[in-house]
């Protein structure tokens, strides 16, 4: 709890300042780029973060609409 007070009293100053942010590269590559670097990682950091579960929640969304340069990132489904 001391840890989650203390953050949560620095947060509008972290958010002003930019305090710990990385720098940002001169030329930041598109999106789908950028996921498709994620996916060619380490397969347990998907499963740590759950995404097999929010693939397959999204993919059985009858409104969902991925565009068409990121369709062949998201799989229809995964095993959870």
């Amino acid at each position: 709890m001391p840890f989650a007070r203390e953050y949560c009293d620095m947060i509008e100053e972290m958010k002003s300042s930019c305090s710990g942010q990385p720098e940002l590269p001169q030329v930041l590559p598109p999106g789908v780029v950028t996921f498709s670097w994620l996916k060619e990682a380490d397969t347990t950091i998907w499963r740590a973060a759950d995404l097999p579960n929010v693939f397959n929640y999204l993919r059985r969304s009858k409104r969902l609409q991925i565009p068409q340069d990121w369709q062949h990132l998201v799989p229809m489904a995964m095993d959870a």
